[in-house]
């Protein structure tokens, strides 16, 4: 085991071509010759409360916090703000679903008071770059009817970015020069992938320094004891990824407390599928999040026995000891677990596209969709995936249980787009037992008083080019229509 642990440690700040030829993660763990094994060393705790101190300046004076982003940007996030759930001054938006915006704005006491906390790893995020822009222009109305003197000085006491370092001169070419902005990583480098980020970069540790109150004392005491535990964490990770190292089909189970359940499934979704989903070796793989180990049948428990120890620093353990896992288990399989080379696939079909291709894509209820559902589905699959590119968290619920009483035999997952396309498309690629279920919503409320109807219909459209796109990419296992959320048929 020392061996494994030491090559991974021995890649870590290296360039690929400083890595020995007999070391694996030479191949595995550089993503087409960039650095991304900075998440193994977690940072010495005062180069995190250097970053803490640095960023207290622009957000000490706000009350309440809107963070962007999508991915691995915003789903650290998401899981730590489980950690409380009296978090009413901490907002999120991960969607181009315009009702998402119109309802985290309308839950804004008052805006002097608020900071948009934009997250994008390369600063060039098409969904984070639109809803920060949509922001802006709210912003700008609230600037306006308060007739500020000079607004953009008004804007930019509103936004902090959290990007890579080198991505800073991006931000100007796009419109935000004169924007704070700040590094992701507390130590300036950017050798970390955006599903690698937590715990150890802002995109974890600025939420968790909020939800205790900017008392950097407690931020300590929480990473110390985490950091202790280093050791054990990883020990834990390379026996459970070297006992599943002959199964050929990968059907994770993964375990965790109720209180994280809910907002760190897509978080740990994003580890395993964008990680080790359609790569070098193919193999079946799906990523489940129970609340209890599920051993029967075909799938892989995977869990962390922490006792003693804080929510705080089981959530922290536990990302660190799965992303080990992932590590080793990937390892063993010659598995490049850092890069995710086919989520271009849709990225450039999009390119290629306009808003009017996607204007007649056919409108169906849940049960013309059941049947269309038992047309498409074959033999060999085993999971129906539900991607709707909306937030409707009452018609998903209705819509899975619907599927789960017309199809016992399969397995129902339902997700979110275009958060989906970031955390599981990479996987979907290659995928054969799975059918994939694509919705986007019929009809929009585009009336907000601080936001004009273009820009909202410029998150609806792109929402519907992605989905269009996703579409396209996997037709021969995938259903593409548009519905009625509204509607009970």
């Amino acid at each position: 085991m020392e061996d494994v642990k030491k090559l991974l440690w021995e890649a870590v700040g290296k360039q690929r071509t400083e890595v020995s030829f007999s070391n694996r993660f030479r191949d595995i763990g550089f993503d087409d010759g960039k650095l991304r094994l900075g998440w193994v060393k977690p940072p010495i705790w005062e180069l995190v409360e250097n970053s803490l101190n640095n960023i207290r300046k622009y957000i000490e004076n706000k009350k309440e916090f809107i963070f962007v982003g999508i991915g691995g940007s915003i789903n650290g996030v998401k899981a730590v703000l489980s950690l409380n759930k009296k978090n009413n001054n901490i907002h999120c938006i991960d969607n181009l679903d315009p009702t998402v915006l119109i309802n985290v704005l309308s839950k804004i006491k008052n805006f002097q008071d608020t900071i948009i906390v934009a997250i994008s790893k390369s600063a060039t995020t098409l969904e984070t770059q639109i809803i920060a822009r949509s922001l802006k222009y709210a912003f700008c109305q609230l600037a306006s009817k308060k007739k500020t003197l000079n607004i953009d000085d008004y804007l930019k006491k509103h936004f902090l970015w959290l990007v890579d370092k080198d991505s800073f001169s991006k931000l100007d070419d796009l419109g935000w020069q004169g924007y704070y902005r700040l590094p992701i990583q507390v130590d300036g480098r950017n050798d970390i992938g955006g599903r690698f980020s937590s715990p150890h970069t802002l995109i974890f540790l600025l939420p968790l320094f909020l939800i205790m109150k900017m008392d950097i004392s407690k931020v300590k005491n929480y990473y110390l004891k985490y950091t202790s535990l280093i050791d054990r964490i990883v020990n834990k990770a390379y026996r459970d990824a070297l006992s599943y190292i002959d199964c050929q089909r990968v059907y994770f189970s993964v375990c965790v407390d109720r209180v994280f359940k809910d907002n760190f499934r897509v978080w740990i979704t994003q580890l395993f599928q964008e990680s080790m989903g359609s790569k070098e070796y193919i193999f079946p793989l799906k990523t489940f999040v129970t609340e209890r180990r599920i051993r029967k049948g075909f799938f892989m428990p995977i869990y962390l026995d922490m006792e003693n120890i804080s929510k705080v620093e089981k959530l922290m353990a536990y990302m660190y000891y799965l992303q080990n896992f992932v590590a080793f288990y990937s390892y063993f399989k010659r598995i490049n677990f850092v890069n995710q080379p086919y989520v271009e696939k849709y990225k450039e079909r999009m390119r290629q596209l306009h808003k009017d291709d996607v204007g007649n894509i056919r409108e169906i209820n849940i049960r013309e969709l059941v049947r269309e559902i038992k047309q498409k589905l074959k033999p060999h699959h085993i999971f129906i995936e539900i991607i709707v590119y909306f937030c409707d968290n009452k018609f998903n619920r209705k819509l899975e249980n619907f599927l789960k009483r017309n199809f016992p035999k399969m397995r129902i997952l339902i997700f979110t787009g275009s958060d989906w396309n970031h955390h599981s498309y990479q996987s979907a690629y290659c995928s054969q037992d799975t059918l994939y279920v694509i919705l986007v919503k019929k009809n929009y409320c585009l009336d907000d008083s601080l936001i004009s109807k273009d820009i909202l219909a410029e998150q609806v459209n792109t929402q519907k080019l992605i989905s269009y796109a996703t579409y396209l990419t996997l037709e021969e296992k995938a259903i593409l229509f548009s519905i009625d959320t509204e509607s009970n048929s």
